[in-house]
């Protein structure tokens, strides 16, 4: 069924639209322009902030590589992700579609060759090495095969000690992956990039061995560049800020109640759900009362909840 859209919406959408035939047709807008635009978003292929890919194009693109790359995803695969998250008003939040495959490696690879094949002039560290004897995931992050929505905060944290932030959330908030497969889906983002107003980034979820430092004490550093419009991926310990650059988080966004719903009733392999329900106070509220209700309660006690809470999360295990 197709959720009814508030009148004050439709009423804001119209008188848009009014004010943008009335300018065209004044010409002060480009009726070219404009209609490429329109086609765009009628697409699902609008820029957002100009610099950022739309969700259905992302949808599009991860699913051509799927295919052309043999990743393996099914078309179930594909309906599991659910509907996006709504995009952040934030400038530099957004929305990427995070690919995982079967190991850590693997997808650092795959998504640095997206990443190459739309930016030829690309280069990383000629030293650096993916094997797993010399790339690993920062203690706490996660990763298991799989295709997930993330809301990501690419200028968070901006002139910071990525080590100082390493310590100061859960790790869970620490993208890996996610940073690659952001540079590979939003290509106006690297190419904005100036170290000011859109800084360069350090993906601390990675850990790189250096044998020349502190094992594993070196993280991903990923940077961009407006004259060649290269992406250049370089390895670094956090110990120190540096101006310009920045150390992007996950933003958390709750799903659906109908997803929740289809979690419990299924056999608890979505673990982006999982993760998130294990560590969201209101996801497990609302899991609690579905559990309560589905086991007869008509109304719900604060014992009744408190316990029932008690068990939440831990049903499914960990996730490891």
């Amino acid at each position: 069924m197709t959720p009814r859209v508030a009148d004050a919406i439709l009423g804001k959408v119209a008188r848009q639209q009014n004010d943008l035939f009335r300018r065209v047709r004044e010409g002060t807008l480009d009726p070219e322009q404009v209609s490429r635009g329109l086609q765009l978003i009628i697409e699902g292929r609008s820029l957002i902030g100009g610099v950022f890919t739309s969700v259905g194009r992302q949808l599009e693109l991860v699913r051509e590589w799927n295919s052309q790359r043999g990743w393996g995803f099914t078309d179930q695969d594909f309906l599991n992700l659910g509907e996006p998250p709504a995009w952040p008003e934030s400038k530099l939040v957004a929305v990427v579609l995070d690919v995982q495959l079967e190991t850590i490696q693997k997808t650092f690879e795959e998504a640095w060759a997206r990443i190459v094949s739309q930016k030829p002039n690309s280069h990383r560290w000629e030293e650096m090495k993916t094997d797993k004897d010399h790339l690993r995931l920062y203690p706490g992050c996660r990763h298991r095969r799989q295709l997930s929505w993330r809301i990501i905060d690419l200028g968070a944290n901006q002139d910071k000690s990525p080590e100082d932030i390493q310590k100061q959330v859960k790790p869970e908030v620490l993208p890996h992956s996610a940073g690659l497969w952001a540079a590979a889906l939003h290509p106006k983002w690297v190419r904005a990039m100036d170290l000011d107003a859109v800084p360069f980034v350090n993906i601390v979820g990675y850990q790189f061995f250096e044998p020349a430092g502190r094992p594993w004490t070196n993280m991903l550093l990923l940077s961009g560049s407006v004259s060649t419009e290269a992406v250049r991926l370089n390895t670094g310990n956090g110990y120190h800020p540096h101006r310009g650059w920045a150390v992007p988080v996950f933003l958390e966004f709750c799903p659906s109640p109908e997803r929740v719903d289809e979690w419990l009733e299924s056999d608890g392999s979505n673990f982006g759900m999982e993760e998130h329900i294990s560590s969201c106070r209101s996801c497990q509220v609302g899991v609690a009362a579905l559990a309560l209700l589905s086991e007869g309660d008509k109304i719900i006690t604060h014992e009744r909840m408190n316990a029932k809470l008690a068990t939440v999360g831990l049903a499914r295990g960990t996730g490891e």
